[in-house]
């Protein structure tokens, strides 16, 4: 039998966890005013202009928050709005705290720069997100509660939406959104440019190995197509993890791994056009045959992949946007080694800021040994360290500075 000469435990998520101040009422939306909570107050222009209240009802620490105007000079990352998109006034605020909250968010806007209706019809508030397939550029979600707001209609009654509306009156605007935003920005949207309006048929097909042993590679190719009858923009696909992640590959775009998952980016798509994708992973030893001793193995067991293709413009043909591929694992005669999880255990809380996580576990490999043991960060894509053995067949590694939330480690 051959010797594994690596065995990885992969990290996933780690953290320590500290119960919520409170239930937030969902019925009203939140209440809990954070600019306010250590006696602070909103940092406003001369002209009064800029975030009056930031509020959130998740709160795991106490502390204080500002926010404040970005010089242009100041902005570290690419500003590349949505089409259709423009910035108004260079409003780009950041907000610093050290105050430990998530959940929904409820932020207000004071903008009397807009000196008409009409600009302030267009006014729009814009927040960035981690883009995966593409970490140096974020991507632009447009939060501005408004009648069409589908963030606010599930956690808000409609009583609560009616007084958050945007009024020219007292030049208000709210941000709404599941999410705990330290970057806002006030854009412009042009109706007669935003892509949303538009339509564009997106459909995605491929094909996987049906079979293969335990140990072996495996070769996903997708084709992305766009029917029309407009240009399609914006494209995202999203393929969940299947066996390990080796590579992939666009014939156009960007892609990457995160969390096992596959993220590509696909600017824009021509109707009539098509997108090719590779994507190339590794059948694991074991998991596919995690039986207790004594069991028979079955003669294979079933992999399967989940696709899924978006873009900015509407789809009104939606059964072609997902793809399931199955492929069958048989078992490979040289067994995989074996891990046992012995700390953290299940819905073990650690005390914060910055917690000490210590990662205990047994490994052994049945028919052979174990050279060397690594933990990694599957979120950020980065190695922890290599696992030091404590005992006979027992290894440990300790995580440090822990930040706060939920996590798993597997």
């Amino acid at each position: 039998m051959f010797p594994r000469l690596l065995l990885l435990l992969v990290l996933l998520l780690s953290a320590a966890v500290v119960s919520p101040a409170q239930e937030p009422d969902k019925s009203s939306g939140p209440n809990i005013e954070l600019l306010t909570m250590n006696g602070g107050k909103p940092n406003l222009s001369a002209s009064g202009e800029g975030i009056t209240s930031y509020k959130n009802d998740e709160i795991y620490q106490r502390g204080k928050m500002s926010v404040r105007l970005l010089k242009p000079e100041e902005v570290k990352f690419t500003v590349e709005l949505p089409i259709g998109y423009t910035l108004f006034n260079n409003l780009i605020y950041v907000v610093e705290t050290d105050i430990s909250f998530a959940g929904l968010s409820d932020i207000t806007f004071n903008l009397p720069s807009a000196r008409t209706k009409e600009t302030f019809a267009q006014l729009r508030i814009l927040f960035p997100e981690v883009d995966y397939s593409d970490p140096k550029v974020p991507r632009w979600n447009d939060i501005t509660l408004d009648d069409e707001s589908e963030e606010a209609q599930r956690f808000l009654t409609e009583t609560a939406i009616k007084q958050r509306l945007p009024d020219f009156k007292s030049r208000t605007l709210h941000g709404f959104v599941q999410y705990s935003p330290t970057i806002l920005l006030v854009a412009l949207r042009d109706p007669a440019k935003v892509r949303n309006k538009l339509t564009a048929d997106l459909q995605i097909t491929g094909s996987v190995q049906s079979q293969v042993t335990e140990g072996q590679r495996v070769t996903y190719e997708l084709k992305i197509t766009n029917a029309g009858p407009d240009t399609a923009t914006g494209i995202r696909l999203h393929a969940e993890r299947g066996f390990s992640f080796v590579s992939v590959e666009a014939s156009d775009g960007k892609c990457n791994m995160m969390a096992g998952n596959i993220e590509c980016k696909i600017p824009t798509l021509e109707k009539g056009r098509s997108v090719d994708i590779k994507i190339v992973e590794q059948c694991e030893w074991g998991p596919h045959y995690d039986l207790p001793p004594g069991t028979d193995a079955p003669g294979a067991s079933q992999v399967s992949k989940f696709i899924t293709v978006g873009a900015t413009e509407r789809d009104l043909a939606q059964d072609d946007n997902d793809l399931w591929l199955t492929t069958q694992v048989f078992p490979d005669p040289n067994k995989g080694p074996v891990i046992e999880i012995l700390s953290p255990t299940n819905s073990q809380l650690f005390s914060g800021p910055n917690a000490t996580v210590p990662i205990r576990f047994k490994a052994s490999d049945p028919d052979g040994f174990i050279k060397k043991v690594e933990l990694f960060d599957m979120d950020h894509g980065k190695s922890l360290g290599e696992a030091t053995l404590q005992s006979e067949g027992q290894y440990e590694l300790i995580y440090k500075e822990v930040g706060f939330g939920i996590g798993w480690v597997t």
